[in-house]
């Protein structure tokens, strides 16, 4: 394959002149896609407004014209479902490729690295800047290391390479100052050299863009490692707008019946603030007078392992993934707790429902989900129903497998924080800082500023921000 024909079949795609950063970044793509080397990873740098996400989708649909199979993956089943539908190309969740389920029967054994079994395929990653790079204490996924557990699955398979994509403005995963996946250093520490293209310039039509123009001034602000916030631009641009509490409300319902509920989302810094809207929401828009009624839209706060059938078609509930409440049955008030029996959907497989049981507990707490202690509790609790088996292990097991103990947890996604948005992309978003202390901002509340401006697609509000953030 010469680089004249790599080029002529991206540029038929793009289906417009490349920016001077994307015909770089293409030439550093044809190096590596010719290249005989097996120890090279490509990381794929680009901010909002730059162009990546076209160059990647014209990238991934001229893969088959070079002979070359490709897998698309993300950490999260919403981020899977955006590069799906901006590649033309199924794309699944990481943990659905990389891992598999040591026993179909018994979900407490956990899940183990799967058999790579592709042969000369290009393993794309889009939103790495998610991806872990630390161990995770009692996660059931191989080593507990996403990245790492990613690198030795590659590693695993007969010629595959590997291009990791994605923005190293965003949050960063938790309790990490970096997005490790993205970082050259940390790449290579596994032995790789990493081929890194950086794509700093925005595109001409993204400067007609308030939500993309804003998000630029962000950008730059974590780059530069400013103290002060820059002042956020709403004049001159129809997207974006400022808005307090006296018509949020009307606003909200607006665009509930113009665009729909499941493309309105509230982003919030906290739980607390995110339980807030989402009581404002139910009670005084939707008119519910229950806590949980068909219809709700809800989000997955705890990875879930226990209900799935054989023949589903994902492996476990996933910690973020967006539900819809279907039914509600029977209700129980169990071990100082309620539950209900329910039937949901997932967001994105809308077609499959599952039918178990919910724990409303976790729809109050103000951490992101219930603590450990609930879970001591809960476990004493069920343990005594228990008390006729003898023997220590037997009753352990049946705890941990009792349907109550595995009830799933769950909030209402109405709001929610921006690193339960992180991955996913809305028409319209309203973002709310609420309360900040009197010090300057740091580059945590940037990036976490920027990544929440980044979730909207066609209308972007600033709530309640302090009169200082935004011009005139």
């Amino acid at each position: 394959m010469s680089e004249n024909y790599f080029l002529e079949h991206i540029f038929r795609h793009l289906q417009h002149e490349p920016t001077n950063a994307q015909k770089e970044a293409l030439g550093k793509l044809f190096y590596f896609l010719s290249s005989i080397e097996s120890n090279e990873i490509f990381i794929l740098k680009g901010y909002a407004g730059t162009g990546k996400t076209s160059l990647l989708s014209a990238l991934i649909k001229s893969l088959p014209s070079f002979g070359i199979n490709s897998i698309l993956m993300a950490p999260t089943g919403r981020a899977a479902k955006v590069l799906s539908s901006f590649a033309e190309k199924p794309a699944y969740t990481i943990h659905k490729i990389i891992y598999r389920q040591n026993s179909k029967s018994d979900v407490s054994k956990g899940f183990a690295l799967n058999f790579n079994k592709y042969k000369n395929t290009i393993f794309i990653v889009d939103e790495a800047s998610m991806i872990t790079g630390r161990s995770e204490f009692g996660s059931p996924f191989g080593s507990g290391c996403l990245f790492c557990d990613l690198i030795q699955f590659i590693e695993n398979g007969s010629n595959c390479k590997l291009i990791l994509c994605g923005d190293d403005a965003q949050l960063p995963p938790v309790e990490s100052d970096e997005s490790p996946a993205l970082q050259k250093d940390y790449v290579e520490s596994f032995g790789y050299k990493a081929i890194v293209s950086q794509m700093n310039d925005i595109v001409r039509q993204a400067l007609d863009s308030g939500i993309l123009s804003n998000a630029n001034l962000i950008r730059k602000a974590i780059q530069t490692l400013l103290e002060n916030i820059p002042r956020l631009k709403t004049i001159g641009f129809t997207d974006v707008e400022k808005i307090d509490g006296t018509n949020l409300i009307e606003t909200i319902e607006t665009h509930y019946n113009n665009n729909g509920i499941d493309e309105t989302k509230i982003i919030t810094r906290t739980n607390k603030q995110a339980n807030k809207y989402n009581q404002g929401i139910k009670s005084r828009i939707l008119w519910h007078e229950e806590e949980l009624v068909p219809g709700d839209r809800l989000m997955v706060v705890k990875n879930n392992y226990f209900w799935l059938p054989e023949n589903s078609p994902i492996d476990f509930i996933a910690n973020g993934d967006m539900i819809n409440l279907i039914r509600l049955r029977s209700s129980y008030n169990f071990f100082n707790t309620k539950f209900y029996d329910a039937v949901i959907s997932l967001s994105d497989n809308s077609d499959f429902e599952i039918e178990l049981k919910i724990l409303v507990d976790s729809l109050h707490v103000e951490a992101a989900s219930l603590p450990s202690e609930f879970y001591s509790n809960l476990y004493k609790e069920i343990e005594a129903d228990y008390s006729h088996i003898e023997n220590n292990k037997k009753r352990a097991e049946a705890v941990l497998n009792d349907q109550f103990f595995n009830a799933l947890q769950i909030k209402h996604a109405y709001a929610i924080t921006c690193h339960k948005a992180q991955g996913g992309q809305w028409d319209v978003v309203f973002i709310d800082h609420g309360w900040l202390p009197d010090t300057e901002p740091d580059i945590a509340f940037f990036r976490w500023l920027y990544t929440a401006i980044t979730r909207a697609k066609e209308k972007l509000y600033f709530v309640n921000f302090k009169p200082e953030f935004v011009e005139n």
